[in-house]
């Protein structure tokens, strides 16, 4: 399960199917973004969190069980706090996505994660041995991203591009000098 329907959150359905996921299920509170980032990966199931319980629909589809492995790609702390509750006994959660500076902290309840035995990572850098994978992965084809890039706007279109990127259209906007 992927939480941000942004290019990474794309980007992290086609890798995660790329390495065997047998179901990808895709998140986000926008719809629109949602809608057009699933137009392009395709995952298995879509969950507008704008309009329904996002953990309930998860237990839903996953007929109770919950969803192994969770990235949360969206600087979201709910998100986070939520992923918890989705997770299958002795799931993996990712904290891909970072919260804002000035809002950096969630409260979890720790006996979800001692019961469930949930492993919790956060994510922030790369080596140069997963940069050489990453772009294998790209050349070959197996996690395309190229589609991902909705806008390229010229460098005058720079305040244009900011307003899309804040309303949540599109999905990745390129500033062209």
């Amino acid at each position: 399960m992927v939480t941000g329907a942004g290019p990474i959150g794309g980007m992290h359905v086609r890798l995660a199917r790329a390495r065997g996921a047998g179901k990808v299920f895709l998140i986000d509170i926008s719809a629109e973004r949602l809608r057009a980032t699933a137009e392009r990966v395709e995952p298995e199931e879509t969950i507008d969190a704008s309009s329904v319980d996002a953990v309930e629909q998860v237990h839903k589809l996953t007929d109770g069980r919950g969803a192994d492995v969770i990235i949360v790609a969206a600087g979201s702390g709910q998100a986070q706090i939520e992923s918890l509750e989705m997770a299958a006994p002795r799931g993996s959660i990712s904290f891909f996505g970072g919260l804002p500076k000035d809002n950096p902290t969630i409260e979890l309840n720790a006996n979800t994660v001692h019961y469930k035995e949930l492993t919790i990572t956060g994510t922030s850098g790369s080596t140069p041995r997963q940069n050489k994978k990453a772009l294998e992965l790209i050349a070959s084809g197996d996690v395309p991203v190229a589609d991902l890039v909705t806008d390229r706007l010229p460098l005058e279109e720079v305040v244009e591009g900011i307003q899309k990127v804040i309303d949540g259209e599109g999905i990745k906007i390129v500033i062209e000098p």
